[in-house]
């Protein structure tokens, strides 16, 4: 499939997606909504989408997973991100600090890595 098929293809998928309560499969369609729909509002839309559901429904081992992806891009940071401030809260802070580390560097010129900094 093409790209933009692909899009609209996930896009009428995402529904089923969300009541099957598959969290992953589901963030991971969003991410590519988010990056590669042909309507810049839905992508706005889909980026908003993708970062409430990285904040709110996926679990620590999910954001860990995500972390290590190189191709989900901005959505990486901030599951990286999240994923580490879920380490200060069970107090492992050097694998937390670990994490804040990698986000300075892979991103240095955002928010999170700022946020990062002052939690390093």
């Amino acid at each position: 499939l093409e790209t933009k098929e692909k899009a609209y293809l996930l896009e009428a998928q995402l529904p089923i997606l969300l009541k099957r309560n598959s969290q992953l499969e589901t963030f991971e369609a969003l991410a590519f909504l988010a990056q590669y729909h042909p309507n810049n509002n839905s992508r706005e839309k889909y980026k908003d989408l993708a970062k409430d559901f990285i904040d709110s429904r996926l679990k620590a081992d999910e954001l860990k997973d995500l972390a290590e992806e190189p191709e989900l891009g901005e959505f990486r940071v901030e599951a990286m991100f999240k994923y580490a401030l879920g380490l200060v809260a069970e107090n492992r802070l050097d694998s937390a600090k670990s994490y804040f580390s990698r986000i300075i560097s892979l991103a240095p010129n955002s928010y999170l890595a700022a946020q990062s900094e002052s939690m390093v």
